[in-house]
């Protein structure tokens, strides 16, 4: 086992497939704490940011900094993760980022025949959306409705009719 001291340094940690392989194995690790968990969100350490957003099982505390941090792309995995819960995730229809917003939308990964519907009020924001000015043209409205259409989110009660 690796010790402290044999840890990467932060200039080593962009650089080098082996630390970039060895911070991605720390974010899946089932035993990393919520503290390992944090820090791994810094920065320093992105090649973690995906795996342990959109694969890992995370505690309150680190959704609450997932949700908060200023990386797109720190929100927009944690968008596609399946094991969080869909009230945390769905708290995302209202992301700043249309990209992340199109993640959410897209549903969890991997995709499942069994997916849990979002909460009401975010399939009511991410389907009643307009674009507007200044918002990502990569990404329209009715683009991002388009995926959660097909993503299996929205609860058949709510499609039929």
């Amino acid at each position: 086992m690796p010790s402290a001291s044999s840890a990467p340094s932060a200039s080593s940690r962009s650089s080098s497939p082996l630390a970039g392989a060895w911070l991605r194995g720390i974010a899946v690790n089932p035993s990393a704490g919520p503290g390992v968990q944090l820090r791994l969100l810094r920065s320093a350490v992105r090649a973690a940011w995906e795996p342990l957003c959109e694969h890992g099982d995370l505690p309150q505390a680190v959704v609450e900094a997932v949700l908060a941090h200023p990386s797109p792309q720190v929100r927009g995995a944690f968008a596609r993760n399946h094991r969080a819960d869909p009230a945390h995730r769905g708290r995302l229809a209202r992301d700043p980022d249309a990209l992340v917003r199109a993640r959410l939308a897209g549903g969890p990964r991997p995709r499942s025949d069994q997916v849990v519907p979002l909460p009401d009020d975010a399939l009511m924001t991410l389907l009643t959306a307009e674009d507007g000015p200044g918002d990502d043209p990569l990404v329209t409205a009715d683009e991002i409705r388009q995926e959660l259409a097909f993503s299996g989110q929205i609860p058949r009660r709510s499609r039929t009719g």
